[in-house]
Formats: C-alpha cells, structure tokens, sequence
C-alpha cells in the first residue's frame, strides 16, 4: 500500500503578512536608507497587523512609530560591531 504524500501546510495569514513586510524591509532602498514605511493591505487582518507591529518592536535596535491604525514607520540602527 503506497504511503499518503505529505502535504506542504499553506502559510497563515500572518506568516503572509510578515512575508510581505519582509520583503519591504529587505529592499535594497530601505536598506541603505535603514528604514521602511510599512502599510496594512484592506485584506489583512488587524490582529496580525497589530501582533507583527508588536514583535518587531521587540526587536533590539529597531524602532517602530506608527503613523496611523494601519501605518508605521521602522527604523533601525545596529551598532558597528554586529
């Protein structure tokens, strides 16, 4: 009996939107700049806008401020010896 294919699990909601703010903050723009305005889309959900505003706050070195309920501005500054 042949054995049932393991199927990949599509990514959530949130792990879509952090894939997409990801991409906004890898671009080489933002980069050189060390900042990036990130915006929520109509179709995504405020909780995960929210929850993924909320984790990259955590992160040392990086600054987040929004700019309205469905705006924010991140920005960040490593120390030379990183």
């Amino acid at each position: 009996m042949a054995k049932p294919k393991n199927k990949p699990i599509p990514p959530d909601s949130f792990e879509l939107l952090g894939l997409r703010i990801q991409k906004i903050i890898s671009a080489p723009a933002a980069q050189k700049r060390k900042t990036a305005v990130i915006c929520k889309e109509a179709d995504e959900c405020l909780e995960d806008w929210k929850r993924l505003l909320e984790e990259i706050a955590e992160t040392e070195h990086v600054l987040v401020r929004r700019e309205d309920d469905c705006a924010a501005r991140i920005s960040w500054d490593l120390p030379a010896n990183i």
